[in-house]
């Protein structure tokens, strides 16, 4: 444990590197001036995306259009400016009321200044389109960014701290364990010994089942408004609890607090188990292809050749290559997620167990690789009673549950990531042996396949892409994506070549050469490279909530319209389909976003500090060995901190 002396010596430390460069940039400030800006708003951008300027500055904006009717909507300063292609005057709304009588202008002033206490605190303001202008409207934006920047210069001050922290806790006189071993970074608190009652009610053969038919029921109606509600996607509730409400809670709170508890209640896989067990709820027993429950179906193995990681990990590339269709086409998401469950209700009768969930499923990619971080965890409660089981009932199944559908032995489940957390173990286990821990955040750290390493760096790119893509203030860049509206297949297919190589060529190639620095004859470079990928789970994580939170927090309010008025028929079944659009503390998500990002270098630090003692068992050479990739998580860190506060 670190005494409370040396935490607070820490925290003292961080807080003069976050402090001193803001006040050396607020030393350098700039005396205020005034800036004349012509905006030009065309579909789906403005020119300039970008507008820099100092504290103080007066701001006189001009509008013009290339196409149709455009906002300029800066809630932070309260404006929403309505831009006609027709004449040189908008109308100036108040974004906090726009029932409001506008005024009329030329020009638009504002004072780069944030009132009060806020003033001091200073980022990036995002201004938007509020007029409903193609496909791609939700991602016409740009921003307003006033030196000095406090988030920017304390930011990078405290990611440079924590740096230095880190090598301090390394070098710690009291670290007297060279090694923390694997068993002790996995055991974590027996949440059944706390609450024995929930075991009672998990343990039911009902328990599951109801989960996944209330999911089931949710994403049946999300495919009747999808399909056949207004093609809007902003305004298409079946889109916006796809893409803004799930995405959200499966990458903020699903994964790292329950794991794989996603898998618990998807209903992905439901019919196709059903038609494999011809029950609900009901355990038939019986012999199948040497498991003691009955399956209807062909029962087939899978191939061989396939029985690993890379199909699920292609189809991740695949669908998040094609998520830019999904996003601004309502059918195509309701069409999609129809091919899916299709897809999983036929192999489930061709192959046996869950076949689609183990190799293909794309969201297993995301999960089954980021659960490796989460707190809960299905576990074994004694070893000794697991080696000598004979029946093996967790994996063969019995009289009182299903043989895994996943094909795992709890035995040798020392990880979340195949472990889809069905529950059945804990109903089949004659012995009573199997419960769920919490444990630490960023428990798990070994990564020791080909497959599972090409899968963080590739599920690390693809966040990082939507980051650029979608939070960009770049309209260019948007056009690679835009087949929907604007049909630029030529474009789109250099955004694929540029994604996949980078995914799958470009940045393992980097992890490569940064793993040879640290490559002796006991440590070869390509293992070094496999392991270390470990380290990119935590940083990949966190700019994956970081993605989903702003993307959540900005459309919050069309959510709740939409849910007054789903299908986009004129409904207000909640009296919340005309409300003003607001977003959710749009001033504070810079701030949540760098905080996530320096989270996110710290646990990755941690954790490619452990890869480096479970190599070496030496503290001079693990210290030794994980410099340089230290170093390069530290500027992937900036380069990220850099994006969401300048």
């Amino acid at each position: 444990m670190i005494k409370r002396q040396t935490i607070f010596r820490y925290i003292l430390f961080l807080f003069f590197c976050g402090i001193i460069p803001v006040l050396i940039s607020y030393s350098h400030m700039e005396k205020p001036r005034s800036r004349y800006i012509h905006i030009e708003n065309f579909r789906y951008g403005k020119e300039p995306s970008a507008i820099y300027c100092n504290i103080g500055d007066t701001l006189h904006l001009t509008f013009s259009s290339r196409d149709t009717g455009h906002s300029f909507f800066l809630e932070e300063f309260d404006i929403d400016v309505k831009v006609n292609p027709s004449n040189n005057t908008v109308l100036q709304f108040k974004a906090s009321n726009p029932g409001l009588p506008p005024l009329i202008k030329k020009e638009v002033v504002i004072l780069a200044e944030y009132p009060g206490i806020y003033k001091y605190f200073i980022s990036k303001s995002i201004f938007r389109c509020h007029v409903w202008c193609g496909p791609m409207h939700a991602f016409e934006h740009g921003k307003l960014v006033i030196a000095p920047n406090t988030l920017l210069n304390g930011g990078l001050g405290i990611l440079f701290g924590l740096f230095i922290i880190g090598f301090w806790r390394i070098n710690d006189s009291e670290n007297k364990s060279p090694y923390i071993p694997e068993s002790q970074l996995k055991s974590g608190t027996d949440i059944f010994k706390k609450f024995s009652f929930l075991k009672s009610i998990i343990t039911k053969n009902w328990f599951q089942p109801t989960l996944m038919i209330v999911t089931s029921i949710i994403v049946y109606v999300i495919l009747l408004i999808t399909i056949f509600g207004t093609q809007m996607s902003g305004r298409n509730l079946g889109v916006l609890l796809i893409w803004t409400l799930w995405i959200f809670l499966l990458a903020a709170i699903f994964t790292p607090l329950g794991g794989r508890a996603w898998c618990t209640i998807c209903p992905l896989p439901m019919a196709g188990e059903f038609l494999q067990r011809r029950s609900i709820s009901r355990v038939r027993t019986g012999n199948t292809k040497g498991y003691r429950n009955t399956y209807f179906g062909l029962n087939l193995t899978w191939p061989k050749k396939l029985n690993n990681g890379w199909p699920r990990l292609f189809s991740f590339l695949i669908a998040g290559t094609l998520s830019t269709t999904f996003v601004i086409s309502p059918r195509a998401t309701g069409i999609a997620i129809l091919i899916v469950v299709l897809l999983a209700t036929c192999m489930a009768l061709i192959w046996k167990l869950r076949s689609f969930c183990r190799y293909i499923c794309p969201i297993n990619t995301f999960i089954g690789l980021y659960s490796k971080l989460g707190k809960l965890a299905l576990r074994k409660s004694d070893p000794e009673i697991c080696a000598t089981c004979r029946p093996i009932f967790c994996q063969k199944g019995g009289k009182s549950g299903w043989a895994c559908p996943y094909g795992l032995n709890v035995r040798e489940i020392d990880t979340n990531f195949d472990c889809g957390l069905c529950t059945e173990c804990l109903k089949s286990c004659s012995y009573n042996n199997v419960t769920l821990r919490w444990r630490k955040f960023g428990s798990e750290f070994i990564i020791d396949k080909k497959s599972m390493a090409w899968t963080s760096m590739v599920v690390f790119v693809l966040g990082t892409a939507y980051t650029i893509v979608y939070l960009g203030h770049w309209p260019a860049v948007r056009d690679y994506v835009n087949i929907f509206d604007k049909g630029n297949w030529d474009l789109f297919a250099v955004y694929i070549a540029i994604l996949w190589l980078s995914a799958l060529v470009i940045f393992p190639l980097s992890v490569f050469l940064i793993s040879r620095l640290s490559s002796n004859k006991k440590n070869k470079t390509f293992d070094i490279m496999i392991s270390s990928t470990g380290a990119l789970l935590p940083l990949g994580l966190f700019i994956w909530i970081a993605f989903t939170l702003q993307m959540l927090f900005t459309n919050i309010t069309f959510i709740e319209q939409s849910l007054s008025d789903p299908f986009g028929w004129g409904w207000n079944l909640l009296g919340q389909a005309g409300s003003t659009w607001k977003q959710l503390l749009p001033q504070f998500i810079p701030w949540f976003q760098v905080i996530l990002i320096l989270l996110g270098f710290y646990y990755s630090f941690k954790n490619l500090w452990y890869i480096w003692l479970r190599k070496t068992n030496d503290k001079r050479q693990a210290f030794r060995g994980m410099l340089p990739f230290a170093g390069y998580l530290w500027i992937i860190s900036a380069i990220f901190i850099w994006f969401y506060a300048n």
